[in-house]
């Protein structure tokens, strides 16, 4: 049982962390290629309308978002694993670690 979850939380965390430096080398790569418009992108939106454009910041910002989403996408991996194998304690752990994120998240932008 314990080996599903560390499995689903291996993959969880090697899938962001190479879907990241995918997306840093792209937006480098483009960054030496492409002069830099004036302004760097910093809300999530102005991160995604310049991914769209080809702003080499935005692309950057956007592979840095990825990458410390990468934790917390995790976390809930292992929530929903523990809690299919019916495993309530380490799942209740797992929602609670969740929420302190949450919570700091949002204590963060006051």
């Amino acid at each position: 049982m314990r080996a599903d979850v560390n499995r689903y939380v291996e993959v969880v965390l090697t899938t962001g962390v190479i879907l990241s430096l995918v997306i840093l080398a792209f937006g480098s790569i483009l960054l030496m290629v492409k002069p830099v418009p004036v302004g760097v992108p910093g809300s999530v939106m102005d991160i995604l309308r310049g991914v769209i454009r080809l702003n080499p910041s935005a692309i950057i910002n956007l592979g840095l978002l990825v990458l410390l989403l990468t934790p917390v996408v995790r976390v809930i991996a292992a929530m929903l694993a523990f809690f299919a194998e019916k495993d309530r304690k380490f799942g209740l752990v797992s929602l609670t670690v969740l929420v302190i994120l949450a919570v700091s998240a949002l204590v963060g932008k006051l």
